[in-house]
């Protein structure tokens, strides 16, 4: 005569199965998140080899992060990004995207918003953001005195460290924010268009650099009070949102301004993968070339 199963024999079953799955279902999802991130470090490869393209194409200097307005074929103006600048030699501008980016950058409603007009080229969810000291803003209906025009657009002759001065990254692009650690330098106040990272891959951002090369940096997140920036990440006439936590990055230059301590305040968290990598007599830091003094 079979006997069925008792009711403690079948809770213990579904124990186990339950103990189980909350070991799996945590790895799974690293796994599959690690399928994103290769797939997002070869987005940002195919990127740095057409920044170098369009490098070799125009005098060894780098493009302008934007500039506008630009006549568009069908009438009207856009705006002129560095992302239209390299789409000839990308020719696909879903590497744009980042996989593991839920909320990507709305920048033509953004642009509409700001300077009424959208960028020439861009699809909507753009994952990623560049050096804005390498690639620094144009002439736009809002800034009239850029770096990339009064100092010139960068030459790729003055990176002492193309092989850990950064290009393109995970990033947001916000106009403007509040708290300390959102300034660019010890010295320069001011809190606009700026690009804050972003450590999506298992607390890592991926990035690329002027060598070619691209790999993942080490980040943590930071949450204090008073921080806040707003960035395009909704679509329509309305796109800001607000966002109160960034991401620190750690293990590179980049984690420590140029000729300052690494116990100084201003380095208990470097939001930013901008400027370039120079030396000091305590190693290799960043600074600014256009952006700030």
């Amino acid at each position: 005569m079979r006997r069925g199963f008792t009711l403690i024999e079948l809770l213990v079953v579904i124990a186990i199965i339950a103990i189980l799955a909350a070991i799996l279902f945590p790895v799974f999802a690293q796994a599959r998140e690690k399928a994103r991130q290769t797939q997002c470090m070869n987005n940002l490869k195919q990127m740095a080899t057409s920044v170098l393209g369009y490098i070799q194409d125009y005098d060894e200097r780098f493009p302008m992060a934007v500039y506008a307005p630009t006549p568009r074929p069908g009438g009207g103006n856009c705006a002129f990004t560095l992302f239209d600048a390299i789409f000839p030699y990308i020719k696909n501008l879903d590497i744009l995207r980042c996989p593991s980016d839920g909320q990507g950058l709305y920048l033509n409603a953004g642009f509409q918003s700001v300077i009424n007009m959208p960028t020439c080229n861009l699809p909507d969810g753009v994952g990623y953001m560049y050096n804005f000291d390498l690639m620094p803003p144009g002439r736009t209906p809002i800034e009239q005195n850029p770096p990339a025009v009064t100092k010139g657009t960068v030459s790729i002759a003055e990176v002492q460290f193309p092989a850990e001065t950064t290009m393109n990254f995970d990033a947001h692009l916000a106009l403007g924010g509040s708290g300390n650690v959102l300034r660019r330098s010890p010295t320069f106040p001011n809190i606009v268009l700026i690009v804050p990272v972003l450590g999506r891959h298992n607390e890592f951002v991926q990035v690329n650099y002027v060598d070619g090369h691209a790999k993942g940096v080490k980040a943590r997140k930071f949450t204090t009070s008073g921080l806040q920036y707003t960035y395009p990440g909704n679509p329509g006439s309305n796109p800001w949102t607000g966002r109160n936590e960034v991401w620190c990055v750690s293990g590179t230059p980049y984690a420590r301004f140029f000729n300052t301590q690494p116990s100084d305040p201003f380095n208990q968290c470097r939001p930013y993968l901008e400027g370039v990598v120079v030396e000091d007599n305590l190693g290799k830091a960043y600074r600014y070339i256009r952006l700030v003094d």
